[in-house]
């Protein structure tokens, strides 16, 4: 079977009609039971992030594997990859021999997706210190486990004790891990630096920076530029090069052999030649000045259709947990 991306009010019917299959005697504590509603009412009203933590709520009443599956599709729905990437990792951990064949492959596969679009931050920081992404907290150090964030832009802070030891915009790549120093004898900053003023947050050990100029897309249309300038210049020199060669051919007719070899050597010749020089050039340019702009046109629609995409599991038994 294969992922596919589903309507929220499509979703929402197979969350609720999984719920009414349940046995009532599956979903005896009443709490957890609310819960469980109100994650699906939540769902239902696109409020994906609230559907989360109430499912997350339900598990912490009555545990069950199954509600990481849920957790998973609402996060994922919030475009929280991270954390869409741990619920399914999870599911599969919990779930073990239990799950079917079919869902474990549609799982799988949605992890692999969700890799290429999740970060890790590697924190360094005094064990007690609060780690909070997008104003959301995400633990204590030290982290059972890897820290993973949604690719892209993200306000972090870490604090301890109420003291802010870091508040700053980072920006997270696909794939690749983003180190992160707050400890104090490595913390030269003052509070509250800005996006991309520290040169210890970054991919790769490097700084991070702020959206630039689309430097991708500049590129473009300069090469673009000259390599039009090339073609123009290779077109003059061809209307030059035809009249050059009318010259030609008028010193020939009048026998005047000397002239027509001067005008040949010295004007034809050349002309072709930077006509052709020019050609060739120009192309090149503007070939490579396509490639650049096409390479960013299709990396900005890449990435707003990321942000745009909910690409959401359905199970063909329905969504739940039963206790």
């Amino acid at each position: 079977m294969t992922f596919r991306p589903w309507t929220r009010g499509a979703i929402a019917l197979l969350l609720g009609c999984s719920l009414l299959s349940l046995p009532a005697s599956s979903l005896a504590d009443d709490e957890a039971q609310q819960a469980y509603r109100d994650g699906i009412a939540l769902f239902e009203k696109g409020a994906y992030k609230q559907a989360a933590e109430a499912f997350r709520k339900a598990y912490s009443v009555k545990a069950s594997w199954k509600m990481h599956y849920n957790i998973g599709q609402s996060e994922a729905a919030a475009h929280r990859y991270g954390l869409a990437l741990d619920s399914f990792e999870t599911y599969l951990v919990e779930g073990g021999d239990d799950i079917q064949m079919d869902r474990r492959e549609e799982v799988l596969a949605e992890i692999q997706r969700l890799r290429l679009l999740v970060g890790v931050i590697e924190l360094a920081a005094e064990p007690g210190a609060e780690l909070i992404i997008d104003g959301s907290t995400r633990g204590t150090v030290p982290f059972p486990g890897m820290i993973r964030v949604a690719a892209g832009e993200h306000q972090i802070i870490i604090r301890k004790d109420g003291e802010v030891l870091r508040s700053q915009k980072i920006k997270i790549a696909g794939g690749m891990t983003t180190k992160v120093d707050a400890m104090p004898e490595t913390s030269n900053e003052p509070e509250g630096g800005g996006a991309g003023s520290s040169t210890d947050i970054s991919p790769g050990g490097s700084a991070a920076t702020e959206d630039g100029p689309r430097v991708k897309l500049i590129s473009g249309i300069v090469l673009g530029g000259v390599g039009i300038v090339g073609i123009g210049l290779g077109t003059g020199f061809v209307i030059k090069g035809s009249k050059d060669n009318e010259r030609y051919q008028d010193a020939k007719d009048a026998g005047n052999d000397a002239k027509a070899d001067d005008i040949w050597n010295n004007d034809v010749r050349i002309d072709s030649a930077v006509a052709l020089s020019g050609f060739i050039a120009g192309g090149a340019f503007l070939a490579a000045g396509a490639t650049f702009i096409i390479i960013d046109v299709v990396q900005h629609k890449k990435g707003a259709a990321e942000d745009e995409s909910v690409a959401l599991l359905v199970a063909p038994d329905g969504i739940g947990f039963s206790f």
